[in-house]
C-alpha cells in the first residue's frame, strides 16, 4: 500500500502534513508518531493489515470517502487522529489530509473534508 501526504502530489515544493507536524510536535508526541509511523510501514508490506487495524478500531470510516485512523483506538493522554482518504486512480494508495491531537484541539474534519475535495478534482484532471 502506498502512503502520501497532502499535499506533496498537488505541490512537490511544499512539505507533507505528517512532516510538518512531526517537526513541530515529535518532542511531545514522539510515542502517537512513533506509533503512527510502524502503522505506516506494515501498511507498505501488508495491505491487509487495513483489515486488522479496522477490526481492532484503528481506522473508522468517517462517513463518505473520508476515514480516520485513531492512535491509540482510546486514551486518557490524547488520541492522535490521522484523516485520509484513498484514492480513486491508484489502487491500494492512502492519502494523509490532515491530523491532530484529539485532546487538545477542535476537530480538523472540516479542513479535511475541504482537502478530499481539492485532491479529488486535482486526481480528475490529472
Amino acid at each position: 500500500m502506498e502512503i502520501v501526504q497532502y499535499p506533496e502530489e498537488l505541490d512537490p515544493e511544499k512539505k507533507g502534513i505528517l512532516d510538518r507536524f512531526a517537526e513541530k510536535h515529535r518532542r511531545r508526541y514522539g510515542k502517537f508518531l512513533s506509533h503512527f509511523e510502524e502503522i505506516c510501514r506494515r501498511l507498505k508490506e501488508d495491505s491487509t493489515f487495513f483489515e486488522v487495524l479496522k477490526k481492532n478500531g484503528y481506522v473508522k470510516n468517517l462517513g463518505g470517502e473520508l476515514w480516520e485512523f485513531r492512535i491509540p483506538p482510546a486514551g486518557k493522554g490524547g488520541v492522535l487522529q490521522v484523516y485520509f482518504l484513498f484514492s480513486r486512480v491508484i489502487r491500494e494508495k492512502i492519502v494523509i489530509l490532515d491530523l491532530e491531537i484529539k485532546k487538545e484541539s477542535e476537530a480538523n474534519l472540516e479542513r479535511a473534508r475541504e482537502r478530499l475535495k481539492i485532491y479529488r478534482k486535482w486526481e480528475e484532471e490529472r
